[in-house]
């Protein structure tokens, strides 16, 4: 169904859209890119040895670089420090940080309560694949340019020799030629998301655990999936973003991307302060890292001895998001703490009182992964998603953080069912027990 819709809008768009002349031009160009059945690697009429030594540089460079979460998510700001005018890579970490946060709420304070920890390994493998199989394949095309730009010579024909489907090599050179950073930036989420789909979505392996998982499950139905961008201004810490409600459907992924591909540059101010904000604070994998009064990496062994008392559903999601863009409870309690002799990073975040969520970092619970090579094939075989090219992207909220807020009072109303029922049960867990099982799960 999705297929007909999409090849019947490009061909609308062909026929009477605005960019008719345009959207041929490069319609023609992919269709020449579908049309080569045999693609080979290129000949090299030149230095050989010298192009192999860029290859494996490039390789070295790329295999470094995809140890983690960590080390790809600071690899991609860094590239884009150097070189703005690819927006995609500015998306890529943005988007790299929540698949970071995504790992370790699975070992995080919530889901321990909620007694998932437990079943975490599948998810955390699956969006661990996925994190690794994008960069596996995107990196080097980002090198490449960088290699490219220095030399003042497309070097796309390269791209081959890294396994980089013909969608990508057509939209390359036509960077090279346009400069359209806008139309790479589509071509590039479109090619990423259609580059997993087969290899880790769509995979029986990843598909029967993963979906089963209740992680996966839960945040389908809660729709606790946001896809965040923190950023400061005047003092307060705003939460942009959009939320990933299908995400087994590639075409909700590619227009995801394309809506936090809008939130990042629709305003210049707000792009600057997400700029500021992933350049100035280090990804560590916990939501510490934009709400430190709220989230803390820090395990404390006395943490699950008590009940967990809410953070968020003592008031309306809009009046607490203010309250916590400022971070004022936090400080006022602290100040009040300090003031008393009591402090305490484990107090709690409620009517002046602050014991913070455990929400660890991603050294602290998961390990480096060792990968097997990236499947082989190219997606590339029709025009189904050239349309995502072309479609334009309706002007998006740049501050969701009330909507955050109410998914987080949704985890908060879980805990206290779930300790209704165990209650009720007559299942309630001693505090020793939770004690040395938070305590026990923390990586050593």
């Amino acid at each position: 169904m999705w297929n007909l819709w999409n090849l019947a809008r490009l061909e609308w768009t062909m026929r009477v859209g605005e960019q008719r002349s345009d959207v041929s031009a490069v319609v023609k160009r992919l269709r020449d890119a579908l049309h080569d059945e045999h693609p080979t690697l290129p000949q090299e009429s030149g230095d050989r040895d010298a192009v192999h030594v860029l290859i494996d540089t490039i390789s070295d460079k790329t295999a470094k670089a995809n140890r983690n979460n960590i080390t790809r998510t600071d690899a991609y700001i860094e590239f884009f420090q150097q070189h703005p005018e690819i927006h995609w890579a500015l998306l890529a970490h943005c988007v790299s940080r929540n698949g970071g946060w995504s790992m370790t709420d699975i070992k995080g304070e919530w889901c321990i309560r909620l007694d998932f920890e437990a079943q975490s390994s599948p998810f955390f493998h699956f969006l661990e694949r996925a994190n690794w199989l994008i960069f596996q394949d995107a990196y080097p095309q980002l090198l490449l340019y960088q290699e490219g730009k220095q030399r003042h010579q497309n070097l796309s024909h390269l791209l081959p020799y890294f396994h980089v489907s013909s969608f990508m090599k057509a939209m390359w050179d036509l960077f090279w030629e346009q400069g359209d950073k806008q139309l790479l930036t589509r071509a590039l989420i479109i090619n990423e998301q259609n580059h997993i789909e087969s290899r880790v979505v769509q995979k029986p392996a990843y598909l029967h655990s993963v979906e089963s998982s209740i992680q996966f499950r839960l945040e389908s139905l809660l729709n606790m999936n946001q896809v965040l961008m923190p950023y400061r201004r005047n003092g307060k810490t705003f939460l942009a973003g959009t939320t990933m409600r299908h995400f087994q459907s590639v075409e909700d992924r590619i227009e995801t991307g394309l809506r936090l591909y809008q939130i990042l540059y629709q305003d210049g101010q707000v792009h600057d302060a997400v700029v500021r904000f992933m350049t100035e604070v280090p990804h560590s994998g916990s939501r510490e890292d934009y709400w430190p009064h709220i989230f803390t990496s820090t395990l404390d062994g006395s943490a699950f001895s008590q009940p967990y008392e809410p953070r968020f559903t003592a008031e309306d999601s809009t009046r607490i998001a203010k309250r916590i863009k400022t971070g004022r409870a936090l400080a006022n309690a602290l100040a009040e703490a300090k003031a008393s002799g009591t402090g305490s990073t484990t107090t709690t975040f409620r009517d002046g009182k602050l014991r913070r969520i455990y929400s660890p970092s991603l050294h602290d619970v998961w390990r480096d992964v060792q990968h097997a090579a990236a499947e082989s094939g190219d997606w590339f075989t029709d025009l189904r998603h050239v349309i995502y090219l072309f479609l334009r992207t309706k002007r998006q909220p740049l501050d969701i953080t009330p909507g955050y807020v109410n998914s987080m009072q949704i985890i908060e109303r879980s805990l206290a069912l779930k300790k209704r029922a165990a209650a009720l049960l007559g299942m309630r867990t001693t505090p020793e027990r939770q004690n040395s099982v938070c305590v026990s799960r923390k990586r050593r």
